[in-house]
C-alpha cells in the first residue's frame, strides 16, 4: 500500500461535514480506510496543530467523547466543549442553532453528539465550521460506521477486494442502525457477497 503524506491528509482535510456515512464516495472512503491504517501506525501528528475541536455532547457518551477528544489530542489540535448539556446555555433557552454559531466563534470544527436525530445535519446547514456528527439518537453515528467498515476491512479485505460479512445482532439490537448503513457501502463493490 502507498504511504500516504502528511502534505497529502492536508490537502484532503479541507472544509467539509462529515453527517452521514452517505456524505463520502467509495473513493474517500478507501483512502480514509488507508489513512486509518497509516494512523495507527503512526498516531501521533500535528496535522490540527493551532486548530481548536469543540465536542459537544448534548448526550452522554463515554467512548464516543473521550476518543474525538484523543484523536483531536493526537493530531495536535486544542479541545474545548462540553460533556453534558445541563452545563450548557441550552438549559436557559438557548437554541441549537445559537449555540452553534456561539462555538463557530471558538472552534475550528465541531464534533457533535445529540440526542434528535438529524441534529447534526441541521447543525451542518448553519454552522461555517464543519460539523462531524458523533451521533444524533438513533439515526447516524458515521465515525462508528467508518470504525466498524475499518475493522472490517482490516480482518477480511483481500487484494481480489472480495470479502464476506456475517450480520449477527445477538443482543445488541442497538447496532442495527450501524449495519443499514454498512449494507449499501458493501454493494458498491462489485464482487461483493452478503450473508
Amino acid at each position: 500500500m502507498e504511504a500516504i503524506s502528511e502534505h497529502s491528509i492536508k490537502i484532503q482535510m479541507e472544509k467539509h461535514n462529515f453527517v452521514t456515512i452517505a456524505d463520502l464516495s467509495k473513493e474517500k472512503i478507501e483512502y480514509l480506510l488507508q489513512m486509518a491504517q497509516e494512523f495507527e501506525k503512526h498516531p501521533n501528528r500535528e496535522l490540527l496543530k493551532g486548530k481548536v475541536v469543540a465536542t459537544l455532547f448534548f448526550e452522554p457518551s463515554t467512548r464516543t467523547q473521550l476518543s474525538f477528544q484523543t484523536a483531536a489530542n493526537r493530531l495536535g489540535a486544542r479541545v474545548i466543549g462540553f460533556s453534558d448539556a445541563k452545563t450548557s446555555s441550552t438549559t436557559k433557552g438557548e437554541t441549537l442553532k445559537d449555540t452553534i454559531l456561539m462555538v463557530s466563534n471558538y472552534a475550528d470544527i465541531i464534533a457533535m453528539r445529540h440526542h434528535i436525530e438529524g441534529a447534526a445535519q441541521y447543525a451542518s446547514e448553519v454552522a461555517p465550521v464543519p460539523i462531524v456528527n458523533a451521533g444524533d439518537g438513533a439515526h447516524m453515528h458515521p465515525s462508528q460506521c467508518l470504525l466498524d467498515l475499518y475493522s472490517i476491512y482490516k480482518t477480511h479485505f483481500h487484494s481480489n477486494r472480495r470479502f464476506f460479512v456475517l450480520l449477527s445482532f445477538g443482543n445488541e439490537i442497538s447496532t442495527f442502525p450501524r449495519l443499514c448503513v454498512l449494507i449499501p457501502l458493501f454493494s458498491s463493490y462489485p464482487s461483493t457477497d452478503l450473508e
